[in-house]
């Protein structure tokens, strides 16, 4: 292989490296039916500051439509899993500080244009 040939290899694997950084590989959060638990609450909302952190640091390089609406996606699919959680802890008169967190930043989130989302915090 000549030195002219490697150069050029090199280069498209720098270019495919530089373009895969930059997908979007966030993990969306599962959510169950409904939590049962303090562990089952916590457990998602771990993975919702995961997923609210990756996605914030994607957006921030390159927002798209096609994230965004993912981004909306997983908003209502929490919106779900929260009503159906504080409905069954409310049935078993329980407490979840982890969902109460949740219920309120999500209560802060303000749409913005192209379906983003941004703290209402001024």
């Amino acid at each position: 292989m000549n030195l002219k040939a490697l150069a050029v290899m090199l280069a498209l694997a720098c270019a495919a490296g530089s373009s895969a950084a930059a997908s979007f590989d966030c993990v969306t959060p599962v959510f169950p039916d409904y939590s049962s638990s303090s562990d089952g609450v916590r457990r998602v909302e771990r993975q919702v500051q995961a997923w609210r952190k990756c996605h914030a640091e994607y957006r921030a390089v390159q927002d798209t439509a096609a994230v965004a609406r993912l981004n909306d996606e997983v908003n209502a699919d929490m919106e779900k899993w929260i009503a159906a959680t504080r409905a069954y802890l409310t049935r078993q008169g329980v407490s979840a500080p982890g969902l109460m967190r949740l219920e309120r930043e999500q209560a802060m989130q303000v749409p913005l244009r192209g379906g983003a989302y941004a703290s209402g915090k001024k």
